[in-house]
C-alpha cells in the first residue's frame, strides 16, 4: 500500500470519493437484498455475499483512510490489515463461488475474482501497478453496485406481492372489493372506494353495508338504482352505469363476499335506445291498427252505400215500371210481375258480372218501351268503363225519377263530349214540382258517384225538368 504514497493528492481525493460512492451503494444493496420476500436457501446466501462484499469494502476503505491519515500527520508508516483483508477476501468468493455453483451462472464468482484484485500478496507481486489494479477493483464494485440496485428495483417492481396486487387492482377499470361474512372488507381497490364516494358520498368500511345500501338505502343525489340481469344497474350523476354484483368465494372452510362493479354505460345507452324505439314503434303499431281499423269501417261503409245504391237502382227502377203500370190504368197481370221480379235476387248479388253499361242502356230503352214510355239516347257514352259506367248509373236513377215523381212519357237523355269533358244532359215531359226539390235518396246518389271524379250535377226546372251531370276529363279512368 506505500505505493499509495506516490499519487497526487487529487487522485487520493478522487480515490476516496469513489470509495464512499461504493460503499453506501453496496450498503443500499444489502437493505434492498435483505427486504425482499423470502426465496429458500439460494436467496439467503445471494443476501449473504451482499454482506461479505459490504464487509470487504469496508476493509478496503480502512486501508485507504489510514494511508490518508498517515500522509496527514507527515509520518509514512506500513499499512496493516493484512489477517482482516485475507478473511474478508476469503468470505467474499467462498460465497460467490457457492452462490455460482447454485445459479449456474458466472456472475457472482466474478465477484470473488474481482475481490481479488485487492489480495496482500498481489501487492508485494505487482508493485507500483497494485494502487491501480486497487483502483479498479472500486471502479467494479461500483458498477456492480449500480447494476445491482437497478436490477433488484426491476425485480420489486414486476415481482408478485401484497402491494403489487393492489397496484394492479387499483388499475383496474372494474372495481372490487372483497370482504369476510361480516362484512369486513379485506381488500377494495380505487375504482370501488371512488364509487363508494359518488353513491354513498363516503368510503365505507364495511362491504354488506354498501351492499344493503344498493339496495334499498338512501343514495347520494344524482344517483339512481335499477335492478337488472340479477344484480343492481346504478347511474351517477355523470351519466354512467354500473353493475353491481356479488357472489360467495370459500376457501379454507370459510366463505368471503366478492362484489363487482362492472362499467355498463355502453350496453345501458344502446338499451335505452332501444326502449325508446321500442316505444315507438308500438306507437306506430297501434296507429296502424287505428289505420287498418278506420279503412276496413271506410270499406264497409263503401259496401253498404254500394249496395244500397244498388238495391235502389235495381229495386227503383222496377217499382217504378209497376207504379207506371198501375196509375196508366192498365191491368198488372201475372207475367209482367214475373218478368220484372225474374233474375231479381241475382242481379242484386252479382254486381261484378253485371252487364256493359251499353247493354244496361238498351235494357232501360226496352224496359221503358213495354210501360209507353218514350227514351231517346243521343251521343255516345265514354270510352273508359268507369266512366260509362258512372254515366249509366245516373240515368237510370234520373229517369226512374222521372217516370216515378214526374209521371214523364219522353224522356231524353244526350251525351256531349268536348275537350273540357262529357255533359250529360236528361229532359222529360214530366209534371214539375210543386215545391223545392229536397235532395234524397236519388239525387244524393248520383252526387256522391260524381264526386270522386271531381263532377257536378244541376238541376233546371225551365222550360221542362233538366237535370245535367259534368264529368270532367282528366279524371281516374273516365
Amino acid at each position: 500500500m506505500l505505493e499509495f504514497y506516490r499519487w497526487h493528492e487529487l487522485s487520493r481525493l478522487v480515490l476516496t470519493f469513489f470509495i464512499a460512492l461504493t460503499v453506501l451503494l453496496q450498503a443500499l444493496n444489502v437493505v434492498i437484498s435483505v427486504s425482499r420476500r423470502r426465496g429458500g436457501i439460494k436467496r439467503g446466501l445471494e443476501n449473504m455475499l451482499e454482506g461479505w462484499v459490504l464487509c470487504h469494502l469496508l476493509v478496503l476503505s480502512l486501508l485507504h483512510g489510514e494511508i490518508v491519515q498517515t500522509w496527514s500527520i507527515g509520518m509514512i508508516v506500513p499499512t496493516g490489515y493484512f489477517t482482516l483483508r485475507v478473511i474478508a477476501w476469503g468470505l467474499v468468493f467462498f460465497s460467490s463461488a457457492v452462490v455460482a455453483g447454485l445459479s449456474k451462472k458466472f456472475m457472482p464468482l466474478y465477484v470473488g475474482l474481482s475481490a481479488s484484485l485487492t489480495l496482500p500478496w498481489l501487492e508485494a507481486w505487482t508493485g507500483r501497478v497494485f494502487p491501480y489494479l486497487f483502483f479498479s477493483a472500486i471502479l467494479i464494485f461500483l458498477v456492480r453496485g449500480v447494476h445491482i440496485i437497478i436490477r433488484r428495483n426491476r425485480e420489486t417492481r414486476t415481482s408478485l406481492s401484497a402491494l403489487s396486487v393492489k397496484n394492479t387492482i387499483d388499475h383496474l377499470h372494474t372495481g372490487v372489493l372483497f370482504s369476510d361474512k361480516d362484512g369486513f372488507i379485506l381488500l377494495s381497490n380505487a375504482r370501488m372506494q371512488g364509487l363508494m364516494k359518488t353513491i354513498a358520498g363516503e368510503i365505507m368500511r364495511n362491504g354488506e353495508a354498501f351492499y344493503q345500501l344498493l339496495l334499498g338505502g338512501t343514495l347520494c343525489e344524482g344517483c339512481v338504482r335499477m335492478r337488472s340481469e340479477g344484480g343492481i344497474v346504478c347511474l351517477t350523476p355523470d351519466q354512467s352505469a354500473w353493475l353491481f354484483k356479488t357472489a360467495v368465494l370459500p376457501y379454507k372452510k370459510k366463505n368471503f363476499i366478492q362484489l363487482t362493479a362492472t362499467d355498463v354505460t355502453r350496453r345501458w345507452e344502446l338499451t335505452d335506445r332501444l326502449r325508446k324505439q321500442e316505444d315507438e314503434l308500438t306507437l306506430i303499431g297501434q296507429a296502424l291498427s287505428e289505420a287498418v281499423e278506420e279503412s276496413y269501417q271506410l270499406i264497409r261503409h263503401r259496401e253498404t252505400e254500394r249496395a244500397k245504391r244498388r238495391a235502389h237502382d235495381v229495386l227503383g227502377q222496377r217499382l217504378s215500371f209497376i207504379l207506371r203500370t198501375i196509375r196508366s190504368g192498365a191491368t198488372v197481370d201475372k207475367a209482367l210481375l214475373r218478368s220484372l221480379s225474374e233474375g231479381l235476387l241475382e242481379e242484386l248479388k252479382k254486381e261484378k258480372d253485371a252487364p256493359t253499361p251499353k247493354d244496361e242502356l238498351n235494357s232501360l230503352s226496352q224496359a221503358l218501351a213495354s210501360i209507353g214510355v218514350a227514351f231517346d239516347f243521343v251521343g255516345d257514352l265514354p270510352d273508359a268503363q268507369e266512366g260509362a259506367k258512372l254515366m249509366m248509373n245516373i240515368i237510370r236513377e234520373a229517369v226512374t225519377n222521372a217516370v216515378r215523381h214526374g209521371f214523364a212519357t219522353v224522356i231524353t237523355a244526350e251525351i256531349e263530349t268536348d275537350e273540357k269533358g262529357h255533359l250529360l244532359t236528361i229532359t222529360n215531359d214530366g209534371q214539375l214540382p210543386a215545391r223545392p226539390i229536397t235532395e234524397r235518396g236519388g239525387l244524393t246518389g248520383m252526387k256522391k258517384r260524381l264526386e270522386p271524379y271531381g263532377g257536378t250535377l244541376m238541376i233546371e226546372l225551365d222550360p221542362c225538368f233538366t237535370l245535367k251531370a259534368r264529368l270532367p276529363k282528366g279524371s281516374r279512368d273516365v
